[in-house]
């Protein structure tokens, strides 16, 4: 792991569901329980791997969201603290990277599973990427042998958040045809040809959840 050491006041980057996300350290914690206020988040910090509280930076200004993060996963940013601004340039941007990320499958979505990919992308932003595990922050992530869902077109690869073999919301290795409970895939890219009840019978009694 490489050694990192930001101070209170630096810009730092770090990855997100969206690409890059912004900040500046408000507070850096070397041992201990760092809280994030307004949420249940906490991290816990080491001497050897520090826990930071940064404000999120959108449009070159800062904004209301603290986020919490090991200092391991933080780069450096070249956003300048007394960046002028550039709103509408930094807009641009993003919509760019939206298309570019996510635009022709977020075509086929419909109005709930558009709403449901951008709050799962900002609690990603927020908190990081959800693990494998079945655990409180886990996506309950199976591979292709233990997916009972592959013929009904729910497999990883379909998802809206699957890029070459990982994810932009589950961290590690993803297999293609894999699935877990964060999918988002669009309506045509699903053959279901079971009824309700067939599909619950296959989550609860199939090798994906023993």
């Amino acid at each position: 792991m490489e050694k990192k050491d930001f101070s209170v006041g630096d810009m730092v980057s770090w990855n997100s569901s969206g690409g890059t996300a912004q900040g500046q350290i408000e507070h850096v914690m070397r041992e201990g329980v760092l809280g994030i206020p307004d949420s249940k988040f906490s991290i816990r910090a080491t001497k050897e791997e520090p826990a930071v509280l940064i404000r999120i930076y959108r449009n070159g200004k800062p904004t209301e969201t603290l986020v919490g993060h090991k200092m391991s996963t933080l780069r450096a940013s070249n956003m300048s603290k007394s960046m002028p601004d550039m709103g509408n340039q930094m807009d641009d941007m993003h919509d760019e990277m939206d298309m570019e990320m996510y635009g022709n499958d977020w075509q086929g979505l419909n109005e709930r599973q558009t709403d449901q990919a951008e709050a799962l992308c900002s609690i990603v932003e927020d908190y990081g990427q959800f693990d494998q595990s079945s655990d409180a922050n886990g996506a309950h992530y199976g591979d292709g042998n233990n997916n009972p869902f592959k013929s009904d077109g729910l497999v990883c690869s379909s998802c809206i958040f699957y890029e070459e073999g990982m994810c932009h919301l589950v961290s590690g290795n993803i297999d293609p045809e894999g699935v877990c409970k964060l999918w988002i895939i669009p309506q045509e890219s699903l053959t279901q040809k079971s009824n309700g009840q067939d599909m619950l019978t296959k989550f609860w009694g199939g090798k994906f959840l023993a």
